[in-house]
């Protein structure tokens, strides 16, 4: 088995209407879990300079895919 640890860190501070803060949706949690997927790679999306928001992380996780019993992806976010 794995121990993760969050050692306390800002998440995002952006205004949560800004551009940045829809586009780097990921910055606003420390951890998520998500199911494999090969397609997912980035967790701001593959285009963060072009979406509007939503994509990455956001997008994975709103899919409501199984994790139990299945390969998982940890995504584990640390400020910057």
């Amino acid at each position: 088995g794995y121990k993760i640890v969050v050692m306390p860190s800002p998440v995002m501070l952006a205004q949560p209407d800004s551009t940045v803060a829809q586009r780097g949706g990921f910055a606003k949690k420390h951890i998520w879990v998500t199911a494999f997927d090969a397609r997912e790679k980035y967790a701001s999306g593959d285009y963060p300079n072009v979406h509007a928001g939503g994509d990455g992380l956001p997008g994975y996780v709103k899919q409501n895919r199984e994790i139990e019993n299945a390969d998982v992806v940890l995504w584990h976010y640390f400020g910057h």
